[in-house]
């Protein structure tokens, strides 16, 4: 099965291009090439010093590794062409090996479960009033989502020229 163009964008190992169906211009219909593995790497590097930096002042930073260090082993992972599924395995394997950073006790201890969060989900009818739920992580997940979005889509993106309607 071939992944539907709007896909490749999220497709981290792509290099891609696309036409213009209809731009009203003769010329520039050609998207030019969109090389994700440069694009993802870059974002990982901002990402980095992001959470770095805010490690470093909420004082829990621990044996911070320098994006150097890592620089080609997330390059690595970012080439993996698989589903996602594979490329979240991929990036699992990778920190459980200890190859982006140094693993803990606690880290490993760490697990995900989406039954959890729809568990939470399916409580809520249950639930005997309303601040039941405001006290789940699901629903505070959600909050948080929605004003990331609203924030993204509203401020952030207009401030440097991009209107999504």
């Amino acid at each position: 099965m071939v992944p539907a163009p709007v896909t490749y964008p999220d497709r981290p190992f792509l290099r891609w291009k696309f036409t213009y169906k209809d731009t009203g211009r003769r010329d520039n219909t050609d998207s030019g090439l969109r090389d994700n593995p440069v694009t993802y790497l870059e974002a990982c590097e901002k990402l980095h010093g992001a959470f770095s930096e805010f490690s470093e002042k909420a004082g829990i930073s621990v044996e911070p590794v320098q994006f150097e260090d890592i620089k080609k082993k997330v390059k690595s992972v970012l080439k993996v062409e698989a589903d996602k599924e594979g490329r979240i395995y991929a990036w699992k394997r990778s920190t459980e090996n200890g190859n982006l950073f140094k693993v803990t006790e606690q880290d490993k201890s760490l697990h995900y479960s989406p039954y959890f969060w729809e568990q939470q989900k399916e409580d809520f009818e249950y639930m005997e009033n309303s601040q039941e739920m405001i006290q789940k992580q699901v629903y505070r997940f959600h909050q948080a989502a929605g004003y990331h979005r609203h924030y993204t889509l509203k401020q952030l993106l207009p401030k440097h020229n991009i209107l999504v309607v």
